[in-house]
């Protein structure tokens, strides 16, 4: 089964929203390539090491410009951040989180 999460940028000028990415996690991978939207816009500045907008990136573990906007498994709130997700404590995964 494969699950994705569309990445969201701000035309810091303009103001305008636009999908600049999707993430998909697919046998047990993460994959992460860009969008139309990243190239529509001359401002948009690729994350990161991840600067070609034509690559699709994969990675074993969840890319670290993710990884690091998940609340930590180790920290005492993590139970209630998880219910304040809706999420349940077995069945969910970090793009559940992400979302």
């Amino acid at each position: 089964m494969m699950k994705s999460l569309f990445i969201a940028w701000q035309d810091p000028e303009s103001r305008q929203w636009a999908p600049v990415g999707r993430l998909s996690q697919r046998g047990g991978r993460f994959h992460f390539v860009y969008t139309q939207g990243a190239k529509d816009f001359s401002n948009f500045t690729p994350f990161g090491r991840m600067s070609d907008l034509s690559a699709e990136y994969v990675s074993d573990e969840l890319f670290p410009l993710f990884k690091n906007r998940v609340l930590t498994k180790s920290r005492p709130e993590y139970a209630q951040y998880l219910k304040w997700l809706g999420l349940d404590s077995v069945k969910y995964d970090a793009l559940d989180e992400l979302a």
